[in-house]
């Protein structure tokens, strides 16, 4: 059968429904408007205004239980550990201080992500206050330091940002102090 031959007998196949030929056949009117209520409805689900709860589809089922199902196994394959990414830090502040001017270290601080999908990375920056030396900036754990004159202190808010394999981000804040204090 050629395209001109199956163009010939669609185009019969209209005529023959728009003068209702067969009394079970619908007239063309009902069919398109048939046809341009799923297309509005499509149309309404694409633009976000008409919920999709669920669409059965012949041969293919539930579209709901098929993304289900489709999302599962990309989570399974991607090695997704669930949940949304975050993270807690061991303490929220480090301090160090002496009576003796110079270089001084603060005690370490690690951060623990949970949920996301890892491997994950750390970047550790400064978010206000004084600058000290982050010691490891990429690691979970770091300490920092700066070096003092004596009956000086600094004071910083220090961020980690942790990033999974997915690119989810979640931040922690450690505030990280340091003071010098000569005896008399």
């Amino acid at each position: 059968m050629s395209t001109g031959e199956l163009t010939t007998e669609a185009l019969l196949y209209l005529n023959d429904l728009e003068n209702g030929a067969d009394a079970d056949s619908p007239g063309i009117n009902t069919v398109l408007a048939g046809v341009n209520s799923v297309t509005a409805t499509t149309a309404a689900i694409i633009a976000g205004t008409q919920p999709l709860v669920d669409v059965l589809l012949e041969s293919v089922g539930s579209v709901t239980n098929n993304v289900a199902a489709l999302n599962a196994n990309t989570n399974a394959a991607a090695g997704v550990s669930g949940g949304a990414l975050s993270a807690t830090t061991s303490s929220s502040s480090v301090v160090r201080f002496t009576n003796t001017a110079g270089l001084l270290t603060t005690g370490s601080v690690t951060v623990t992500p949970s949920g996301g999908t890892g491997p994950y990375t750390y970047a550790w920056a400064k978010f206000s206050g004084d600058t000290f030396t982050i010691t490891s900036p990429t690691s979970a754990a770091t300490t920092f330091s700066i070096t003092l004159g004596g009956d000086e202190d600094a004071a910083a808010i220090y961020r980690c940002t942790v990033t999974d394999s997915l690119a989810a981000t979640y931040a922690v804040d450690v505030s990280v102090t340091a003071r010098v204090t000569i005896l008399a």
